[in-house]
């Protein structure tokens, strides 16, 4: 599944080498050793990654490359992604109803550009009602 944190979009607890140290928390990327993290108020936070428990090292690592190919295979498209706000850009692409399901998950997302695409009204309706806080421009 896709996410803006793109590979999982799922909040979890995230724990350090110690056990001390827990959040409640969706993955946002892997980059230079440094896993970056969303809460519940939308805030990132950076941890790195050799301080996190083993298990949560093996996923952040399989995330970081689920979220690389994603973005790779969006680009391909001619998509483009930025950061701030956590968005998607998709217009002038051949995107269809079909590939909106695969943004489902993207929870993190607070915006996707449609214009110039092969999207329906009604692909959009669905995609707003499982992305309720994201705005969809089409």
């Amino acid at each position: 599944m896709l996410t803006l944190g793109i590979a999982s979009g799922e909040v979890r607890t995230w724990t350090d080498t110690t056990g001390k140290f827990k959040v409640e928390a969706e993955f946002v990327s892997l980059e230079d050793g440094q896993v970056t993290l969303r809460g519940a108020t939308n805030k990132t936070k950076q941890i790195p990654l050799d301080k996190l428990s083993a298990a949560d090292k093996v996923l952040a690592v399989e995330l970081g490359k689920a979220r690389d190919e994603s973005i790779a295979a969006i680009e391909k498209l001619g998509g483009r992604f930025s950061s701030d706000p956590p968005g998607l850009h998709l217009e002038n692409t051949k995107v269809t109803d079909a590939g909106l399901e695969h943004l489902e998950g993207m929870t993190g997302m607070t915006l996707l550009t449609l214009g110039d695409t092969l999207v329906t009204n009604t692909g959009v309706e669905k995609l707003q009602a499982a992305l309720p806080k994201c705005k969809i421009m089409h």
